[in-house]
């Protein structure tokens, strides 16, 4: 009775809790190559 139910979330909940875990990495990850690409310019 659970599984029909649950199921369904289980496959969708990674693809939804993913982005948010990814998204800090990427922004810092751009934060700090934005600095080190301006003073390679320079």
């Amino acid at each position: 009775m659970f599984r029909p139910t649950w199921s369904p979330l289980l496959i969708v909940l990674p693809f939804v809790v993913l982005p948010f875990i990814v998204l800090p990495f990427v922004v810092t990850a751009r934060a700090a190559a934005v600095p080190a690409a301006a003073a390679g310019v320079r």
